[in-house]
Protein backbone atom coordinates (compact mmCIF):
# COMPACT_ATOMS: atom_id res chain seq x y z
CA UNK A 1 0.00 0.00 0.00
CA UNK A 2 1.34 3.69 -0.08
CA UNK A 3 0.60 5.73 2.39
CA UNK A 4 -1.74 9.01 2.04
CA UNK A 5 -0.37 11.13 -1.12
CA UNK A 6 -1.54 14.51 -1.68
CA UNK A 7 -3.10 14.25 -4.75
CA UNK A 8 -4.73 17.43 -6.90
CA UNK A 9 -8.08 17.13 -8.42
CA UNK A 10 -7.46 15.09 -11.78
CA UNK A 11 -4.81 13.80 -11.27
CA UNK A 12 -4.35 9.69 -11.82
CA UNK A 13 -4.35 7.79 -8.79
CA UNK A 14 -2.92 4.40 -9.25
CA UNK A 15 -2.14 1.38 -7.46
CA UNK A 16 1.05 0.81 -9.14
CA UNK A 17 4.08 1.66 -6.42
CA UNK A 18 2.64 0.03 -3.07
CA UNK A 19 5.19 -0.66 -0.51
CA UNK A 20 4.44 -4.29 0.55
CA UNK A 21 3.20 -4.25 4.58
CA UNK A 22 2.78 -8.28 4.87
CA UNK A 23 3.77 -10.76 2.90
CA UNK A 24 2.55 -14.46 3.38
CA UNK A 25 3.62 -18.05 2.48
CA UNK A 26 1.59 -20.59 0.84
CA UNK A 27 2.23 -23.26 3.84
CA UNK A 28 0.75 -26.86 5.06
CA UNK A 29 1.92 -27.73 8.66
CA UNK A 30 1.21 -31.78 9.58
CA UNK A 31 1.29 -33.54 12.69
CA UNK A 32 0.60 -37.75 12.75
CA UNK A 33 0.55 -38.67 9.20
CA UNK A 34 1.86 -36.17 6.60
CA UNK A 35 -0.27 -35.45 3.45
CA UNK A 36 0.15 -33.50 -0.01
CA UNK A 37 -0.46 -29.62 0.56
CA UNK A 38 -2.71 -29.40 -2.57
CA UNK A 39 -4.98 -32.39 -1.06
CA UNK A 40 -5.10 -30.29 2.33
CA UNK A 41 -5.94 -27.09 0.08
CA UNK A 42 -7.89 -28.72 -2.43
CA UNK A 43 -10.26 -30.01 0.45
CA UNK A 44 -10.39 -26.90 2.20
CA UNK A 45 -11.53 -24.98 -1.06
CA UNK A 46 -14.29 -27.55 -1.62
CA UNK A 47 -15.46 -27.11 1.77
CA UNK A 48 -15.16 -23.28 1.98
CA UNK A 49 -16.73 -23.38 -1.99
CA UNK A 50 -13.99 -21.11 -3.77
CA UNK A 51 -10.94 -21.16 -5.67
CA UNK A 52 -7.78 -21.48 -3.48
CA UNK A 53 -3.92 -20.75 -4.60
CA UNK A 54 -2.23 -24.20 -4.55
CA UNK A 55 -5.77 -26.48 -5.01
CA UNK A 56 -4.11 -27.80 -7.74
CA UNK A 57 -7.74 -27.25 -9.44
CA UNK A 58 -9.28 -23.39 -9.94
CA UNK A 59 -5.89 -21.31 -8.54
CA UNK A 60 -2.22 -21.35 -9.81
CA UNK A 61 -0.11 -23.62 -8.27
CA UNK A 62 2.85 -21.93 -9.03
CA UNK A 63 2.21 -18.40 -6.76
CA UNK A 64 4.00 -19.30 -3.40
CA UNK A 65 3.80 -16.02 -1.69
CA UNK A 66 0.96 -13.43 -1.22
CA UNK A 67 3.04 -10.75 -3.15
CA UNK A 68 4.12 -12.78 -6.03
CA UNK A 69 2.10 -10.16 -8.73
CA UNK A 70 3.17 -7.23 -7.13
CA UNK A 71 4.40 -5.80 -10.34
CA UNK A 72 1.72 -7.37 -12.85
CA UNK A 73 -1.19 -5.57 -11.48
CA UNK A 74 -2.46 -1.92 -11.10
CA UNK A 75 -5.82 0.42 -11.17
CA UNK A 76 -6.10 3.72 -11.73
CA UNK A 77 -8.60 6.63 -11.02
CA UNK A 78 -8.86 9.91 -11.46
CA UNK A 79 -8.74 11.72 -8.15
CA UNK A 80 -12.46 14.02 -7.56
CA UNK A 81 -11.09 16.18 -4.51
CA UNK A 82 -7.62 17.30 -3.91
CA UNK A 83 -6.06 15.67 -0.82
CA UNK A 84 -4.11 13.01 0.31
CA UNK A 85 -5.61 9.14 -1.26
CA UNK A 86 -4.18 6.11 0.15
CA UNK A 87 -3.63 2.95 -2.37
CA UNK A 88 -3.37 -0.48 -1.77
CA UNK A 89 -3.66 -4.42 -3.36
CA UNK A 90 -4.61 -7.03 -0.78
CA UNK A 91 -4.88 -10.62 -0.69
CA UNK A 92 -7.88 -12.76 0.80
CA UNK A 93 -5.82 -14.76 3.57
CA UNK A 94 -7.08 -18.14 4.32
CA UNK A 95 -5.67 -19.60 7.68
CA UNK A 96 -7.11 -22.57 9.13
CA UNK A 97 -6.78 -25.40 11.19
CA UNK A 98 -7.46 -29.09 9.66
CA UNK A 99 -7.95 -32.12 10.58
CA UNK A 100 -7.88 -35.63 9.06
CA UNK A 101 -10.39 -38.62 10.40
CA UNK A 102 -10.03 -42.14 9.07
CA UNK A 103 -12.15 -44.81 10.99
CA UNK A 104 -12.97 -42.58 14.01
CA UNK A 105 -9.53 -41.88 14.77
CA UNK A 106 -7.25 -38.65 13.78
CA UNK A 107 -4.68 -39.64 11.37
CA UNK A 108 -3.38 -35.82 10.93
CA UNK A 109 -3.74 -32.37 11.78
CA UNK A 110 -2.38 -29.08 11.79
CA UNK A 111 -2.75 -25.36 10.11
CA UNK A 112 -2.76 -24.54 6.78
CA UNK A 113 -2.22 -20.55 4.68
CA UNK A 114 -3.05 -19.80 1.57
CA UNK A 115 -5.70 -16.91 -0.29
CA UNK A 116 -8.35 -16.64 -2.13
CA UNK A 117 -7.61 -13.71 -4.34
CA UNK A 118 -3.97 -11.81 -4.70
CA UNK A 119 -5.07 -8.37 -6.73
CA UNK A 120 -8.32 -6.66 -4.97
CA UNK A 121 -7.00 -2.64 -5.95
CA UNK A 122 -8.22 -0.21 -2.99
CA UNK A 123 -8.22 3.72 -3.49
CA UNK A 124 -9.64 6.02 -1.40
CA UNK A 125 -9.45 9.23 -0.68
CA UNK A 126 -8.36 10.14 3.58
CA UNK A 127 -10.43 13.08 3.72
CA UNK A 128 -13.63 10.91 3.21
CA UNK A 129 -15.55 8.68 5.44
CA UNK A 130 -15.55 5.26 4.53
CA UNK A 131 -18.03 4.10 1.87
CA UNK A 132 -20.72 1.91 4.32
CA UNK A 133 -19.80 -1.14 2.41
CA UNK A 134 -16.13 -0.69 2.78
CA UNK A 135 -14.35 -4.38 3.80
CA UNK A 136 -12.19 -5.26 6.29
CA UNK A 137 -8.89 -4.48 4.01
CA UNK A 138 -10.03 -1.29 3.25
CA UNK A 139 -10.75 -0.64 6.54
CA UNK A 140 -6.88 -1.55 7.92
CA UNK A 141 -5.91 0.22 4.83
CA UNK A 142 -7.32 3.51 6.06
CA UNK A 143 -6.07 2.63 9.60
CA UNK A 144 -2.41 1.96 7.92
CA UNK A 145 -2.06 4.95 5.48
CA UNK A 146 -4.13 7.79 7.08
CA UNK A 147 -3.54 10.33 9.47
CA UNK A 148 -5.24 10.44 13.34
CA UNK A 149 -8.34 11.95 12.82
CA UNK A 150 -8.72 11.99 8.92
CA UNK A 151 -12.10 10.89 7.89
CA UNK A 152 -11.39 7.92 6.30
CA UNK A 153 -10.48 6.23 9.97
CA UNK A 154 -13.91 6.70 10.94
Amino acid sequence: MTAGTRYDKGDKVNTENVKEVARYTRSVSTRGAALPEKRVIRDLARHLKTGLYGDGVTMDDGIPRTTEYDKQASAEQTAETSGRYVTGRAADLVEADYRYVCGGRTVSSDHVVTWAQVNEMITFACGEKPDKNADDSEREAARLGCREGDPARS
